[in-house]
């Protein structure tokens, strides 16, 4: 709610990521510029706004009993935002080209869907979820299975269905979903499917349909399918903890685990010892273990997997990979314990 700054106003990045990438050390000890980048109706942002939206509308929901006030400003921000984003239309990437080119956007009319779809859910306005079902239909982005930070559609499709409102086209996008996963993408021979999506943080990817296939599984009535989407999603949580007779990739965690996740803090030595980039060539594991990280995990269709920090691509760690990881977690002992 702070980065919203006024009705057509969001900051949506502070750090510039040529200076945040040149440097090697904990965050805590970063000096030097750190610039922060405004999104307005000169400048418009419907992809990020909508998914500030998305999320601050979400969390309203989380509190709406414990906090009503706390909720009520939430859905404000959710709301303002929302219109924000389907008022000022265009991609936040084509703003501040030399600052956003390390997340770059694609579309924004799956973000607008998601962010009308919980608007939809937390004020029961039919309004909402008519346009979440046109900016589906309107989408460009077409109906692909993957779920990540620049990919929504399979999400909105969920929400939709969650509350009864999912168009054919929505149903239609969820069985796609449930045909990718789980035979058409190519699997390692240890179980990890593999989105063809360039081979970058395969366990990113894959967490994240694992999560979604657990919510799909929470609203389908389809018995066969209900079963297969959560026999999937086991499978590969089983693989990221080891369980499936392989490695773990989850640091600090199972068999063999990985020493040297792609992370500047746990990466450097205690204090007062100074940490640069001698921290990060060191062929010594870090320091500091980073538990419960997912690193991104093996970039090709086999299971050879290097823990060597240097290698971002199989050893980077970031939140859009722990997500649906922890996500799918919490949904796995869900459907355990039912």
């Amino acid at each position: 709610m702070a980065s919203h700054i006024g009705p057509n106003k969001l900051v949506g990045q502070v750090g510039d990521p040529g200076i945040d990438h040149a440097y090697w050390g904990s965050a805590e000890a970063q000096t030097g510029p750190r610039p922060s980048y405004v999104w307005d109706a000169t400048k418009p942002a419907s992809d990020l706004a909508a998914a500030t939206s998305a999320a601050l509308t979400a969390t309203s929901l989380v509190f709406k009993d414990s906090d009503p006030a706390y909720a009520a400003k939430l859905l404000q921000h959710g709301k303002e935002l929302f219109t924000f984003a389907s008022t000022y239309l265009g991609k936040y990437s084509d703003q501040y080209a030399s600052a956003t080119y390390v997340y770059r956007s694609f579309g924004y009319l799956d973000d607008l869907a998601w962010a009308a779809s919980w608007l939809c859910k937390a004020t029961g306005e039919n309004s909402y979820c008519n346009k979440a079902i046109q900016y589906r239909a309107d989408s460009s982005f077409g109906p692909n299975s993957f779920v990540n930070w620049d990919s929504v559609g399979i999400p909105s499709a969920l929400l939709l269905k969650s509350m009864g409102k999912a168009p054919q086209e929505a149903l239609d996008h969820i069985d796609r979903f449930y045909a990718d996963w789980q035979k058409n993408f190519p699997k390692t021979p240890g179980g990890l499917a593999i989105a063809p999506l360039g081979g970058w943080g395969n366990n990113r990817h894959s967490g994240n349909a694992a999560l979604a296939s657990l919510v799909a599984a929470k609203y389908e009535t389809n018995a066969t399918k209900k079963a297969n989407a959560i026999c999937f999603a086991k499978s590969q949580l089983d693989y990221f903890l080891g369980l499936s007779g392989g490695r773990s990739f989850v640091v600090g965690f199972g068999q063999n685990p990985p020493t040297q996740p792609h992370h500047r803090g746990s990466s450097c030595p205690n204090k007062p010892a100074p940490c640069g980039w001698d921290a990060f060539n060191a062929a010594t594991p870090n320091p500091q273990i980073l538990y419960g990280a997912l690193v991104g995990g093996p970039k090709g269709p086999g299971d050879e997997y290097q823990d060597l920090r240097s290698l971002y691509v199989e050893n980077e760690v970031a939140f859009d990979y722990n997500a649906g990881y922890t996500g799918a977690l919490a949904g796995i002992i869900h459907f355990l314990k039912s």
